[in-house]
């Protein structure tokens, strides 16, 4: 469990803590061209469409790109100019961009791109992943992730060199693959997974947006209100977190399912703790030692009459309590009041941002007491610490959310501008498409027509002082 901890976090930090200075929203500038209709509504999608999926199992085709990767340079310092030179492109304008270099690095990348591309096209995505295989699988997990960023990085570099030698489609084409990458990450089955794909779906989002800003490029308005709602679905990857989590307790199904034996209750108590501190249950360890097992049965019988008062308040029969083990009361306590507030937090990804913020708050509440009122639980204070976290993946999730929303409300404006002979509306409400509200604050965006042509401002919530992961301005200059 400890590993399977600072695996979490280690991870979640990076990808959901974007630098914040304060009283600096994420600043966005844009300068778009007013292009009518002109095409099908829905000829440009951002998901790869149903008519082009194929069977497959999408996460081995992903697997596969990843084996088809070519290996950076072996010496380090010519890995570290290369890196730098690499990165140097993301801060180059498109004009300034070196085409034929940018070209021919990724030239070696080409068998990987395909087996991307065909991988996103896939009609299903199943990584297989079962939980029950503790701190192991959640290595496997933080392994992958790596591989799945430099993809993404390398798909960002493939639209940019798209649009800087005008394939809008080829450009389109990337930008599928990346966000149907994202979903399929998500569906990997641990809050890592998540987070990571936010942060594929966040990058990709920008570089759609980055296409609009092209010479003649499509409106994506429609494209973005055919997207799915959440965009990325939290449950796979909620679910796989809870399974993950529990498979420290590998006898749970046993111990809930009646009153055990004193000697298996004891025995299911010791492999779990030898888990939770990164042991196999079959190795032999000090929790073993008869002193060690005389102190671990007195405080279980101390924990014990508490625990089955709280089993029978939750519905379990007394009859059954009467007869449980102390060890196995204390486990399936722990178990019980965990998956409670598990469930109370995975359900928060489904509600309303401003009823979510409440819940939350309450949330924290609810487990700071679990803690206070449990302090001597070792199974529930270890199994707590995670709660926070998934707090972390909640906030990733809506900025997703919220920068597909901001995007779709400025498309909506230049496509009303287009229709109107070129006259952006005076307030959002004027716009004869449907204009997507904040999810954040679930009111409006703020919008303001300016000398170059207009705001669109996403404020931070109620009561947080604004920096770059809770509040976006972006600025659009008009072209016509």
């Amino acid at each position: 469990m400890t590993r399977f901890l600072v695996a979490l976090l280690a991870y979640a930090a990076p990808l959901t803590a974007p630098a914040q200075p304060p009283g600096e929203p994420l600043k966005l500038e844009r300068t778009l061209r007013l292009v009518g209709p002109g095409v099908p509504t829905l000829k440009h999608e951002l998901l790869p469409p149903s008519r082009d999926r194929s069977p497959g199992n999408a996460a081995l085709g992903y697997l596969r790109a990843a084996t088809l990767t070519p290996e950076p340079p072996r010496d380090p310092l010519a890995r570290r100019k290369l890196q730098d030179r690499v990165d140097a492109w993301d801060g180059l304008p498109d004009d300034q961009l070196p085409l034929a270099e940018v070209a021919e690095y990724l030239k070696p990348y080409r068998p990987m791109f395909r087996a991307l591309d065909d991988a996103a096209r896939m009609a299903g995505c199943d990584w297989q992943y079962r939980g029950g295989g503790g701190a192991e699988e959640v290595a496997v997990s933080t392994n992958l992730v790596q591989g799945r960023r430099e993809a993404t990085r390398l798909l960002k570099h493939r639209v940019r060199l798209d649009l800087a030698e005008g394939r809008t489609t080829d450009a389109l084409r990337t930008l599928q693959t990346g966000l149907q990458h994202a979903r399929h990450v998500g569906e990997a089955g641990s809050a890592i997974d998540l987070l990571v794909a936010d942060a594929i779906a966040v990058t990709m989002i920008a570089q759609a947006e980055h296409l609009t800003t092209r010479p003649g490029a499509p409106n994506l308005y429609w494209a973005l209100a055919t997207l799915p709602h959440p965009f990325i679905d939290p449950r796979p990857s909620l679910d796989g977190e809870l399974r993950q989590t529990l498979a420290f307790l590998p006898q749970l199904a046993a111990l809930e399912a009646g009153p055990v034996s004193e000697a298996v209750a004891s025995k299911a108590f010791r492999d779990h703790m030898k888990l939770l501190g990164g042991a196999d249950p079959g190795a032999a360890g000090g929790l073993d030692d008869p002193l060690a097992q005389v102190a671990q049965s007195v405080g279980l019988t101390l924990l014990a009459p508490a625990a089955r008062d709280e089993l029978a308040a939750r519905g379990w029969a007394r009859a059954d309590l009467d007869t449980m083990p102390p060890a196995q009361a204390v486990l399936v306590r722990a178990a019980s009041i965990y998956r409670e507030l598990w469930d109370d937090q995975a359900a928060l990804f489904y509600l309303p941002y401003p009823k979510a913020a409440v819940e939350i708050e309450a949330l924290k509440a609810k487990s700071a007491r679990a803690l206070k009122d449990h302090p001597s639980d070792p199974t529930l204070r270890v199994f707590l610490l995670v709660l926070p976290t998934v707090t972390k993946v909640h906030d990733a999730h809506t900025r997703v959310e919220r920068r597909l929303a901001l995007f779709q409300a400025c498309e909506a404006v230049r496509l009303h501008a287009a229709t109107h002979g070129g006259r952006l509306p005076a307030t959002l409400a004027e716009v004869t498409l449907p204009v997507p509200n904040d999810p954040v604050t679930a009111k409006p965006f703020a919008y303001e027509v300016t000398p170059a042509g207009y705001r669109l401002d996403a404020p931070p919530p109620a009561g947080q002082t604004s920096h770059t992961g809770n509040a976006i301005a972006l600025a659009v200059t008009v072209q016509r």
